[in-house]
């Protein structure tokens, strides 16, 4: 008989074990500063859900759902999902993770009305190959935030800006990775003295040891057709600058929307699930949906 119920501080140890087992990650079932459900059959932990409120995004939620193989399909995440959904607001932009297949987990979310408009990976850099820039394109001197944030303006404008269910503002982007971006990390790339692509580092979000976050990755819009060969360069000096930081592991937040980032999947080991950020409602023209 299943049984969905609020998270008891006992349940750590056998909460942990199944976000292992689902996941292949322990921190899946954080639970700090969020909302969690348990749900048991016949007695036995097999799946959870957590819910937490995103920081940057004032209308978005983040929620994780996770059910054990051997209990899929039975009506756990459905029960998991009513749980946490029951008192929200119709409104919100939901950014999920689910243990299912992600063609099955897209599936359970359309059939209660939501609409996939972007997907999400957590990526761990690993050294790119080794390539030849053109011998126009310099690497400079950290320029100044104005010019960061106009590459970062140009760079949101193309990809995230056409997305806005899916995206926090302009100005909470700038800011964000501003004001957070380490200023030794901070790597820019030039021709004839003009900004095309910048990359720096952040201190990692979710506080893990020895790990750094991509801040921010921009190549000027007018340079994406050849960003193929630019990302692998930008990945290379970032992970020079975490050494530096004594840093073993720097993670980059890639979304389908951005084809600067989907670049640097080729050089990533992905971790953890696919997010998908989802909304409600009449679809907006202006927001992609992801196929496939």
């Amino acid at each position: 008989m299943l049984e969905v119920s609020p998270f008891q501080p006992a349940q750590s140890t056998d909460l942990e074990r199944i976000a292992r087992l689902i996941f292949e990650d322990s921190d899946a079932a954080a639970t700090e500063g969020a909302a969690v459900r348990v749900a048991h059959w016949d007695g036995a932990l097999v799946g959870f859900a957590t819910r937490s409120e995103r920081r940057v995004h004032p209308h978005a939620s983040s929620l994780t759902i996770g059910v054990l193989p051997e209990f899929r399909n039975l009506g756990v995440g459905g029960a998991l999902w009513q749980a946490m959904t029951a008192t929200m607001p119709s409104d919100r932009v939901w950014r999920v993770g689910l243990s299912e297949d992600r063609e099955l987990g897209k599936a359970f979310l359309e059939r209660r009305g939501f609409r996939v408009v972007r997907q999400t990976w957590f990526a761990a850099l690993e050294v790119a190959p080794a390539i030849s820039l053109e011998p126009d394109l310099i690497w400079a001197q950290p320029p100044s935030k104005s010019v960061l944030a106009g590459l970062i303006r140009d760079h949101y404008i193309a990809t995230h800006g056409i997305n806005p269910p899916a995206e926090m503002s302009l100005e909470t982007w700038q800011e964000l990775f501003l004001d957070e971006a380490l200023p030794d990390s901070v790597r820019l790339l030039t021709q004839s003295g003009q900004p095309i692509a910048a990359a720096a580092l952040a201190p990692n979000l979710d506080n893990l040891p020895n790990t750094l976050d991509v801040a921010f990755l921009s190549v000027r819009p007018d340079w994406h057709a050849r960003a193929q060969a630019l990302v692998p360069a930008l990945l290379n000096e970032l992970l020079d600058a975490a050494r530096a930081h004594s840093a073993t592991q720097v993670m980059l937040e890639v979304d389908s929307t951005d084809p600067v980032a989907l670049h640097a999947l080729d050089q990533s080991t992905v971790k953890g699930a696919c997010w998908l950020t989802l909304q409600t409602g009449i679809p907006d023209p202006t927001a992609r949906t992801i196929a496939g």
